[in-house]
């Protein structure tokens, strides 16, 4: 439950990979310097892509759907998923200024994407001339082969290979068998949600409200778009880019990191976000988009874009709420009756059953001889003694005999 303080329309979310933005793209790209010899890769563009699924600005872990029964048929565990929203940072306008009470941003019905990734199947062998191809140069040894394929109408299967010895003539040169990889299968599919941002730093906080998946099949025209991506962001020779500097050379210079299926974590991060990359740039909502003014301007919402992105968004204070877990009441709920009622039973056997005390005369010696013995007797002249005062005492000790013994 929320406070809301000000409501107002947006463009927000992420749609599916549109293949149709990749040439016009790259196109302006080399229209800004005809001359150039060298394809140009912008750093604001890939400067994000060593933790893009991790980047709260975009995205959030999920729940994977349809990789968990692969994963433990295969006897591996390389099963993750992320829902990709982009949050308030792919939103116009900019949030406004002012409500300083109402500290996160609520959007609500937002276009995401749910990339999921899974081992690839265990007689899966990619076909070196048709779907790999190398980044290196002749200059340096570090290289890789990386290979794209497709397994169903919606699974794409990826991988990249270390060729430590560089790629002298156009051959993958390897040092060990077999070589150290990384390889993986990866779906897209459509959902929307909720997601709750904090205004101060964009990040995404929640998001939740996930409606089903729909999954995203890959046309022909939309493999040969992305491997256009991927050479495009790989290649660091095309590029003029030096290969220390390069992507690639995280993978090349962790050969030993790559061989263990734990410590190759981060690097299956970093191989998630580099085929995510293309989705994440050339979606209607991103700057791969030239055809509408989405970015140009993040003071104005943006025109042109698919129905879909179009919701509202909410300054919001969130209402302090306690949950209480039913089980754990109702056992305390239990446990604090029992103790009420033995107190109640208690107080109610005090007023019922009531005691009276003996009277406490001058003679201490009848007291503790006589009266705590006849309180138990149930011979009512005898029960008497309890109450005995001093003059009753006297009386009845009146013709008593008192013999002295000397010891």
């Amino acid at each position: 439950m929320y406070d809301t303080g000000h409501t107002y329309p947006v463009s927000a979310g992420i749609g599916p990979f549109n293949a149709s933005l990749v040439e016009p793209f790259m196109q302006r790209l080399k229209a800004l310097a005809p001359s150039y010899k060298y394809s140009t890769l912008p750093y604001s563009y890939y400067g994000v892509v060593q933790d893009l699924v991790i980047n709260p600005f975009y995205s959030t872990a999920a729940q994977p759907l349809y990789c968990e029964a692969r994963s433990h048929q295969d006897g591996a565990d390389d099963c993750a998923a992320y829902l990709f929203s982009g949050g308030t940072v792919l939103s116009t306008p900019w949030i406004p200024s002012g409500f300083p009470d109402h500290p996160q941003v609520l959007m609500d019905n937002v276009s995401m994407i749910h990339a999921e990734f899974f081992p690839v199947a265990a007689e899966k062998h990619f076909d070196n001339s048709a779907e790999c191809r190398l980044f290196g140069s002749n200059s340096t040894k570090i290289a890789v082969k990386f290979c794209l394929s497709q397994s169903s109408p919606t699974t794409l299967d990826a991988g990249i290979f270390l060729c430590k010895g560089g790629i002298p003539n156009g051959v993958c040169k390897t040092t060990t068998d077999p070589t150290p990889n990384i390889t993986t299968s990866f779906s897209f599919s459509q959902r929307s949600g909720t997601i709750l941002s904090a205004k101060a730093n964009y990040t995404i906080i929640s998001t939740t409200k996930l409606t089903a998946p729909i999954p995203l099949p890959f046309t022909a025209s939309d493999i040969s778009a992305y491997n256009t991506v991927l050479s495009w962001l790989l290649d660091y020779s095309a590029a003029n880019i030096p290969a220390p500097s390069s992507i690639i050379e995280t993978f090349w210079s962790s050969e030993s990191q790559m061989s263990h299926s734990f410590a190759n974590a981060l690097l299956r991060r970093n191989f998630r976000s580099i085929l995510v990359f293309p989705l994440w740039l050339f979606n209607d909502n991103n700057y791969g988009n030239g055809r509408t003014n989405t970015n140009s301007d993040g003071s104005v919402l943006a025109k042109g874009l698919p129905s879909e992105h179009y919701t509202t968004a909410s300054l919001v204070q969130p209402f302090t709420k306690i949950k209480f877990n039913r089980a754990l009441v109702a056992t305390f709920i239990g446990f604090q009756g029992v103790a009420i009622l033995f107190a109640w039973v208690v107080l109610a056997w005090t007023v019922a059953v009531r005691r009276s005390l003996p009277e406490i005369s001058s003679y201490p010696l009848f007291d503790a001889e006589f009266k705590a013995e006849a309180r138990g007797e149930k011979v009512p002249d005898a029960r008497k003694l309890w109450v005995y005062r001093d003059r009753e005492i006297l009386d009845a000790m009146g013709d008593a005999k008192v013999e002295r013994r000397v010891v």
